[in-house]
């Protein structure tokens, strides 16, 4: 008898971690990552689409200005309500909060490009929309005609502010092109923006569209090919809750825990349709069936003719469905497949997706309906406690 040890056998196990499975390997690592993951999801899956979008609306209700001289009322629901939409950002940036565990917006003010010609003695300030330039990135110099001195310039920038309310929007950024410096200590952070490869493209190929209304600030950091730092409260960040343990800095997708869930069901998805491709229709064949148990039609039948009448009879009757078949024996049908409804697996499916509203913290009511204020009290009040959260950095944004 050879000799056995436990540790051999350890290692040997045919169950090694039990955390770890097939859908594990899927599974994002990286904050990023789990950005882009979390993004299809919502597209992917209709418990998530229909939960967020109901999440991200229902707290937001309608802009209240309490202020008895009616003409400042008058301003300020102009402002918020028409110019900025503060209603339809709101829920927006709930979308993103809910979605990335993130939200990023900042305040664009409204200013008017000049360019003025290098000429010392001219100087001349021109409107940027009404001049014809070459814009050239190294050196934020603009090569174009003086209409003042009519004589080829490089100009400069000069911006003034357009004290204008209805050209103030508010931009929503992309958390994954975001970026934070976050000291532990005071709590503070910075907060960077990576300028797309795509708006780098286009400058440099002189998109006016562009170049005439984005700030100097980005230019120069597209020059230095340099992420864009923010001025200190310049951006809002909203997130959501996170452990202590997890970075700080961010807030943590509350979509984290379904992403195994989606994957378990996308799987199950992916064999229902396997299973129904190949096992919902049946395969039907047509044969002689013999009229008694010893009599054989095939022995004393020309095949080959009875299978030509056969399809001659089928075509009529596909044009005449009263045309009635005459045969020498009797036919025969056998069904091959057609068993896909008892493979399919619609319960787990079910059992799935309910995980996932689970995973979400989400009433089943909230998104299929039926939730009343006198049967699920209890139910109410738990979505109330969960939504106090989310409804008070809504209105920290906006008095922001």
């Amino acid at each position: 008898m050879s000799d056995f040890s436990y540790s051999e056998y350890r290692n040997g196990a045919a169950h090694p971690n039990p955390t770890y499975d097939f859908l594990t390997g899927f599974a994002p690592r990286k904050l990023k990552d789990l950005f882009r993951w979390v993004e299809y999801l919502y597209y992917n899956s209709p418990q998530i689409f229909a939960a967020l979008q109901k999440f991200a609306e229902y707290p937001v209700t309608e802009i209240k200005i309490n202020t008895d001289a009616q003409a400042q009322k008058k301003l300020w629901d102009k402002l918020l309500n028409e110019t900025l939409r503060a209603k339809d950002s709101a829920i927006r940036t709930g979308l993103d909060r809910h979605l990335y565990g993130n939200s990023f917006i900042s305040v664009y003010k409204p200013f008017t490009r000049f360019l003025v010609c290098g000429h010392p003695d001219c100087g001349q300030r021109t409107g940027i929309a009404h001049v014809k330039y070459k814009f050239q990135l190294k050196s934020l110099k603009f090569q174009y005609t003086c209409a003042a001195c009519k004589r080829g310039t490089t100009g400069t920038i000069k911006d003034e502010k357009v004290s204008d309310p209805g050209k103030i929007t508010i931009i929503r950024w992309d958390p994954k092109l975001m970026d934070i410096d976050y000291n532990p200590i005071t709590g503070k952070s910075k907060f960077f923006w990576t300028i797309p490869g795509d708006i780098r493209t286009k400058v440099e190929k002189g998109n006016r569209h562009l170049i005439d209304s984005m700030p100097i600030e980005f230019l120069r950091a597209l020059r230095e090919r340099k992420t864009f730092g923010f001025a200190d409260d310049a951006i809002y960040h909203m997130k959501a809750p996170a452990p202590a343990g997890i970075d700080a800095s961010w807030g943590l997708p509350p979509l984290v825990s379904t992403i195994k869930l989606f994957f378990y069901a996308a799987v199950l998805r992916k064999a229902n349709e396997a299973i129904a491709l190949d096992h919902i229709v049946p395969f039907r064949v047509l044969h002689p069936a013999p009229i008694s148990g010893n009599a054989d039609p095939t022995e004393k039948l020309n095949l080959a003719n009875w299978q030509m009448q056969l399809k001659n009879n089928i075509k009529q009757w596909r044009r005449d469905p009263l045309h009635i078949m005459f045969a020498p024996t009797a036919l025969g049908v056998t069904m091959m497949g057609g068993q896909g409804r008892s493979l399919l697996t619609l319960g787990e499916v079910k059992e799935a997706e309910d995980g996932i509203i689970a995973a979400m913290g989400i009433p089943k009511e909230f998104i299929y309906g039926g939730l009343s204020f006198t049967g699920s009290s209890v139910t109410l009040r738990m979505l109330e406690n969960q939504l106090e959260t989310y409804t008070g950095q809504q209105n920290d944004q906006l008095k922001w």
